[in-house]
């Protein structure tokens, strides 16, 4: 195991936590949509790359190794939850308001054992 794994246990657990609260993920809550997310929630997780350096490898992640990733904050949660054996399923739904056809994009947040 690499060394930042067995040293920052808890440090990397609080980071996870913090990205979960702002995306809105709890125990309840498993989904949350595109469109939900602001320029202040992804500022929100910005402001936590410091931290995420610190105390992840994070040599391997494409939201570093690419320069040029939309949605970089997604491939960065992605990223810490391949951590905790987690992964994130997307979803389009399609619906027809008012005759124009709208795509909404779901994202579940699934873990594989317990964190």
């Amino acid at each position: 195991m690499p060394k930042k794994v067995c040293q920052y246990t808890l440090e990397r657990k609080e980071i996870l936590d913090k990205i979960l609260t702002i995306l809105g993920i709890d125990n309840e809550n498993k989904c949350f949509k595109l469109d939900e997310i602001t320029e202040e929630k992804e500022k929100s997780i910005y402001g936590l790359e410091k931290e995420i350096k610190k105390y992840y490898k994070t040599t391997g992640w494409n939201c570093y190794k690419q320069k040029d990733i939309t949605n970089r904050w997604l491939s960065l949660t992605r990223s810490i939850l391949k951590e905790y054996n987690g992964e994130i399923i997307t979803k389009r739904k399609s619906s027809k308001k008012g005759g124009v056809h709208e795509t909404i994009m779901e994202y579940y947040v699934i873990f594989n054992t317990d964190i």
